[in-house]
């Protein structure tokens, strides 16, 4: 990820460099872009696992939406800032299902999920590539970094038995609050313009983020003693497939 962010940024200074594109219909704009979030990596990993180690994000394909207020600079180069977030839910499906292989198929299980909500501010550079001086369509490949914020989802779950002797049982997983951290996204979009002020637009970007927290454990469990501090290190990585519109002004 490091090569491709440097590789994005040496191309975004080459074209700036060559490029003589100047946009035509006002220096500022608005958009709305949303779409689906499919998480990566640790993220969407599936484990259920009562380790205070673990980082599994259990995550299944969730929703995203952004607001991006956009400045266009001297040429084609451009600031913007995004406000924006997404929202996944936790596979309770595969919750139930590693559930039950600790007991029988019979069991009845009940599970209740928290979904993972991330919040981000971030601004940023960009680049418009006209396709030429009448062309409609334009590319647009953007670089932000910011902070974000998030809590890792808590989860409950119930099981019981239908026989009387079976077993039966419950537990519950709280929220744990994560600290504000760095976050980056990858943009390449393409717009089509309807007029001279509106545009439509589809996106494709790639958000990260590894969030830390402290946490403390015994090594020797269940003997309580040597307790030890640690860092559990998270990821929110995720594809983005947006779709929107936007306004110049």
């Amino acid at each position: 990820m490091k090569k491709f962010l440097v590789l994005l940024s040496l191309f975004v200074v080459s074209v700036s460099c060559f490029s003589q594109t100047q946009h035509p219909n006002g220096k500022f704009s608005v958009q709305l872009k949303a779409g689906v979030a499919i998480p990566m990596g640790r993220f969407a990993h599936k484990s259920f696992s009562a380790s205070p180690h673990d980082t599994s994000g259990n995550a299944l394909t969730g929703f995203s939406a952004d607001v991006l207020i956009k400045y266009q600079l001297k040429k084609s180069l451009g600031i913007s800032l995004m406000i924006g977030g997404s929202i996944n839910k936790q596979d309770e499906a595969y919750l139930m299902n590693e559930i039950k292989k600790q007991g029988t198929d019979q069991m009845i299980v009940n599970v209740k999920t928290e979904s993972w909500k991330v919040f981000k501010v971030m601004p940023g550079v960009y680049y418009s590539i006209l396709f030429s001086s009448n062309s409609k369509f334009e590319f647009t490949p953007m670089l932000s970094v910011g902070i974000c914020k998030t809590s890792v989802p808590g989860f409950r779950y119930a099981y019981d038995s239908p026989s009387l002797s079976g077993p039966r049982g419950g537990f519950i997983k709280d929220k744990e609050k994560l600290p504000i951290t760095f976050c980056y996204d990858v943009s390449l979009a393409l717009s089509y313009k309807l007029s001279k002020k509106v545009y439509l637009l589809s996106d494709v970007n790639y958000f990260g983020a590894a969030p830390t927290m402290k946490y403390s454990y015994y090594p020797n469990w269940p003997e309580l003693s040597n307790l030890t501090s640690a860092r559990k290190h998270y990821s929110l990585a995720s594809l983005n497939l947006q779709l929107g519109a936007g306004v110049r002004f």
